[in-house]
């Protein structure tokens, strides 16, 4: 399974969260960053230019967890390397991304996506390029306040 975006919940330690994602992402280094969404303390794991992962935690409401998180071609290792250290995470966001390359795929998902929007009346909404196809095209089912939200 891949992933675009994986955030988790980890009942640790901080500082054990923080050094075991750094020893595990080669040539990582850690860096204070702008906390946000009512955490008070925030550091980013980086190679580079390149931001590898988030950690945020403390703070007033958000309780002893730690929040980590990866995005875009870091999910993937993230993803694993939380799934295999810190088992009892909570699961709060993942982003599952599958690509599909066979001629006549958009078509048979698109109809299908929309079937299950009509029998389910979620809302739909549509982007990009449905006049040539050539920049692109996304259909999104659901709202992204749900608990669950599908982008075709």
């Amino acid at each position: 399974m891949k992933f675009d975006y994986y955030t988790a919940s980890i009942d640790t330690k901080p500082d054990i969260v923080l050094g075991y994602l750094e020893s595990s992402f080669d040539l990582a280094e850690v860096q204070a960053t702008t906390p946000r969404n009512g955490y008070e303390r925030a550091y980013k794991l980086v190679r580079g230019d390149r931001v590898l992962s988030t950690v945020m935690w403390g703070g007033n409401g958000v309780g002893a967890r730690v929040w980590a998180s990866a995005t875009g071609e870091n999910a993937p290792e993230f993803a694993d390397l939380v799934r295999e250290e810190f088992k009892g995470h909570n699961l709060l966001r993942a982003d599952v991304a599958i690509d599909y390359c066979e001629s006549g795929a958009w078509d048979s998902l698109y109809q299908h996506a929309i079937e299950m929007a009509d029998r389910h009346r979620l809302k739909v909404e549509h982007r990009g390029d449905y006049h040539r196809g050539l920049d692109g095209r996304t259909v999104y089912l659901g709202s992204r306040k749900s608990s669950a939200f599908q982008r075709t």
